[in-house]
């Protein structure tokens, strides 16, 4: 009779046991899908940043490729004027004077066509 109670109180125990177990396990896999639950929402929110970083990256790329293609332009035709400025200089300096006598050349003839003018007029 002593052994058929202390097998109850053993059993009592492991069924008290299996109880907690089943419990604490409940309460794990409760824990472990809501954690599962927020790292996928995570998961989620960081792929789409990624994307939407790969995508801007790839566009800052381009807008970067254009800007040194307009920078070595700029750089090419920098380099023209100051490689061709004595030259453009000289040929302005002739130009001007050419344009000065040209200007005295007609005020000259100007001035003759005009005592023409009044000689003949009168």
């Amino acid at each position: 009779q002593e052994e058929l109670k202390e097998e109850k109180a053993a059993e009592q125990n492991d069924q008290t046991q299996y109880e907690t177990f089943i419990a604490e396990a409940g309460e794990k896999r409760e824990t472990d899908t809501q954690t599962l639950s927020v790292r996928v929402s995570t998961l989620a929110e960081v792929t789409e940043k990624h994307r939407v970083l790969t995508q801007r990256q790839k566009t800052l790329r381009g807008e970067l490729e254009n800007t040194k293609k307009v920078i070595a332009n700029l750089h090419k035709e920098c380099d023209w004027l100051v490689k061709n400025y004595k030259e453009r200089e000289t040929k302005r300096a002739a130009e001007a004077e050419a344009l000065s006598k040209a200007q005295s050349v007609l005020a000259t003839s100007g001035a003759k066509a005009f005592a023409e003018v009044r000689k003949h007029g009168k």
